[in-house]
């Protein structure tokens, strides 16, 4: 263990899945997990009190509604990476994930094989997604017609940058930053790439960046 490993929080109602993830975990010599938490209330308070750099959440595909709730695991500062675990690729989850903020989503059955991967990545501000995810969003499923948006020469120089920092999960306010424009400026360029491109949600704006080659995929 070392002075630079990363801190993690595992999220999870089951107690026996974040055993098993932190048994996972301990035999990575750059990955510690500091907490845990049966619910996004709970976490939310370790992250204040511990700021770990990287939080993985199991979803349970069979229930939604607590999803909404991860956006309180990123309101505080530092904020951290989060991974979410969950049992098969839905685009209609990963849509929603993709809007709260999450930056990976790997499957239960890799889970073994690439969540340390998962958290080193996300934590250097890429987006990690399993295998079997990656090639459905290189394939654009669940975005009809993808393949006939126009090229990414088609958006102004700024636009570019405005839907490569969306694609990589970043918050209007932390774009307006970097960018040293104001917020309603930001929101001014994301309305004009949706209509340029014909796209309407936060995980077709990331296929499509994907696509385009304009973010990082590990």
């Amino acid at each position: 263990m070392t002075d630079t490993a990363i801190g993690v929080v595992l999220v999870g109602a089951r107690r026996l899945m974040r055993e098993a993830l932190k048994a996972m975990l301990s035999a990575e010599t750059n990955i510690r997990v500091t907490g845990e938490a049966a619910s996004i209330p709970e976490a939310a308070e370790l992250v204040r009190s511990l700021q770990p750099g990287a939080m993985v959440v199991d979803i349970p595909m069979s229930d939604t509604r607590g999803i909404d709730a991860i956006a309180r695991l990123l309101e505080g500062s530092p904020r951290p990476r989060i991974v979410a675990l969950t049992q098969r690729y839905d685009p209609y989850l990963f849509d929603l994930l993709l809007k709260r903020g999450v930056s990976g989503y790997v499957l239960k059955s890799d889970a073994g094989a690439e969540l340390a991967r998962a958290i080193r990545v996300i934590t250097q501000e890429k987006f990690f997604f399993s295998p079997d995810v990656a090639t459905n969003l290189a394939k654009g499923y669940g975005a009809p017609n993808m393949e006939q948006k126009p090229a990414a020469e088609a958006l102004a120089p700024r636009e570019r940058q405005v839907l490569t920092l969306i694609a990589e999960g970043r918050r209007s306010q932390d774009i307006a930053a970097r960018l040293r424009v104001s917020v309603a400026t930001v929101e001014v360029h994301h309305r004009n790439i949706m209509r340029k491109l014909d796209l309407h949600s936060v995980a077709e704006l990331t296929r499509y960046a994907l696509r385009e080659r304009l973010i990082p995929l590990d």
